[in-house]
């Protein structure tokens, strides 16, 4: 510490003429430099209450026509049964079947799952997140923004 002293007293004198306090009595005072805090974000949009997708079934039905394919709810399972015939003459036919069931996690709300078919065979299943955002009988309205003044 002395040497620090020694050299911030020499180097003080060269720079102020009168220099007569003496190394023990120097005090040097660092500030940190200041932080700036980061922009506040910006808002968010507000959504009406929407729970994302909790519970997801995906199965290839291509073999199948829509009106082959019956997808229903018993409990807390979704069951999805297609069934195919084909008759080739006297001597035979082709029957195609299968039942797929599968349970959905009781996070997930069946009451409101949905069942789309696209147009390559795939038929996707889907069951929101029960909501705990709203009390039972609730209903939050979405809010459209119209762009246009109310005054015309």
């Amino acid at each position: 510490m002395a040497e620090v002293s020694t050299i911030l007293t020499h180097w003080l004198s060269d720079k102020i003429d009168d220099f007569s306090t003496s190394p023990t009595c120097l005090h040097i005072h660092f500030k940190p430099p200041v932080q700036i805090p980061p922009p506040p974000p910006p808002p968010k949009k507000i959504e009406p209450c929407r729970p994302p997708i909790n519970f997801e079934l995906t199965i290839d039905v291509h073999q199948y026509s829509a009106e082959e394919i019956r997808v229903s709810t018993v409990n807390n399972v979704i069951v999805v049964e297609a069934k195919h015939e084909e008759k080739h003459g006297e001597h035979g036919h082709v029957t195609r079947e299968f039942l797929r069931r599968c349970t959905v996690p009781p996070t997930s709300d069946i009451t409101k799952a949905t069942a789309f078919l696209s147009a390559d065979g795939v038929l996707k299943i889907t069951a929101p997140k029960k909501s705990t955002c709203c009390k039972p009988g609730e209903r939050i309205i979405p809010i459209e923004q119209t762009g246009r003044s109310a005054c015309k």
